[in-house]
């Protein structure tokens, strides 16, 4: 069909020109005069000499008008292939990938290259499962030196150790043994799209998150054996806790470990908040800081002799004071190295203020954790005071964790969750 503007010949079934954009004109065929059979009567008169044209003319002039040819509507224009078309930006009717004007509206749509989605490849892609990205598994950080007086793990920067303080220059580096194989750990983000379980998280020394291990219905912990090892951690034992889950709850089991599981007690809601406070038994253990600490009840003649004399005559010295408890400092020789007296109703420990301090603990707050006795009962209680590294206390039985607990096992921080992490609202 040739375009009246631009001349530019284009195929029947387009309706706008291919060069111009111009909409084409219909193409009406021209009318044919209908030959019928020549109606019954007179004969005209024979015109004599006239000449042929005078006679066309006069038949011309006789003939009956042609009937009007019925006008049939443009059917509209075949769809094209859904995979190899295009969508009019204008009317969003589909064309041909090669037409540069819309066959139904005279758009332009060479620049437009938005693909037409077919039901089967939208059926497609709904029924694909979701991919997921493969990340790399997380592995707890490998210590480089250890220490020759204590034996504990440091980096391979360290020039002294973190665990007792004894220089690290002449120490041998460290060779590290052959590793147990490790259980994958899981990156909370890669393991969206799978079912959630509850876990443990690890609590990296900045305070951040490191690697997560999803809980089975019993799940052990231990340097050599178990489901998650830690074989760089050499204060933990081969297999040292347990963590078994019964319907909706978790509980941690001590399996007998030679340093003992240690779970972080509850610290205050807010600034003005009351202590949440722990009772103490006698010989437990618990830990602030770096400090290892164990709580001894003072019985019998401990708890004061009372006034002494010589001759009648009272012996001059301190004036005495009630002793409720003491409290033995562990080191990591296995030895008790200092005794602190609990000598008040309420005592502070800390790293600047308190009644007991230790100013070489970096890792303390300046009012840390208080013990306070039941003036009645005489009975210790065990409190954190907000600190910023928590106070924790070594378990003897079977203790049972909730959503966010901290739990310490060697020198390895974990967090229970056992809801699954919120995802941030989107607007």
């Amino acid at each position: 069909m040739i375009c009246a503007t631009c001349g530019h010949d284009n195929p029947d079934r387009l309706v706008f020109c291919q060069e111009c954009g111009q909409r084409l004109a219909p193409r009406v065929a021209p009318p044919t005069t209908p030959v019928a059979p020549p109606a019954p009567g007179p004969s005209p008169a024979p015109l004599g000499n006239t000449s042929p044209l005078a006679v066309g003319v006069v038949s011309r002039a006789l003939a009956p008008a042609p009937a009007p040819v019925p006008t049939q509507p443009r059917p509209p224009p075949p769809e094209p292939p859904r995979g190899a078309a295009t969508r009019c930006p204008g009317c969003g009717a589909p064309n041909d990938r090669s037409l540069r004007f819309c066959v139904r509206c005279g758009t332009r749509i060479e620049a437009s290259t938005e693909p037409l989605v077919t039901a089967a490849s939208e059926l497609a892609q709904r029924s694909a499962p979701p991919s997921i990205e493969a990340r790399p598994v997380v592995t707890l950080p490998v210590p480089a030196r250890v220490c020759a007086r204590c034996q504990g793990a440091n980096d391979a920067s360290a020039r002294f150790c973190k665990s007792c303080g004894a220089s690290l220059g002449d120490s041998p580096a460290y060779a590290e043994p052959p590793r147990p194989p490790v259980v994958a750990a899981l990156d909370l983000r890669a393991s969206e799209a799978l079912a959630w379980r509850p876990r443990i998280v690890t609590i990296a020394r900045d305070g951040g998150e490191g690697a997560s291990f999803p809980l089975k219905d019993v799940t052990d912990l231990g340097r050599s054996e178990g489901d998650i090892m830690v074989a760089d951690d050499q204060f933990i034992s081969p297999r040292h806790a347990r963590l078994t889950r019964r319907g909706e709850r978790v509980v941690l089991r001590d399996l007998e470990s030679t340093n003992g599981v240690f779970v972080r007690i509850p610290v205050p809601a807010g600034p003005h908040a009351a202590c949440s406070e722990v009772p103490l038994a006698d010989q437990d253990l618990f830990l602030i800081g770096q400090q290892v600490l164990k709580l001894e009840l003072v019985k019998g003649a401990e708890e004061g002799l009372g006034a002494a004399s010589q001759h009648g005559t009272l012996i001059f010295g301190t004036p005495t004071a009630p002793r409720y408890a003491r409290l033995a400092q562990r080191t990591v020789e296995g030895i008790t190295r200092d005794i602190f007296y609990v000598r008040k109703l309420e005592t502070i420990l800390g790293r600047e203020v308190g009644d007991i301090v230790f100013t070489d603990d970096p890792f303390l707050s300046r009012r840390h954790a208080s013990i306070r006795i039941d003036r009645e009962s005489r009975r210790p209680f065990l409190a954190d005071l907000g600190s910023s590294n928590g106070t924790f206390l070594k378990i003897r039985d079977e203790v049972q964790l909730k959503h966010g607990d901290h739990f310490r096992i060697g020198q390895q921080l974990f967090r229970l969750d056992l809801e699954p992490p919120t995802r941030p609202e989107t607007s």
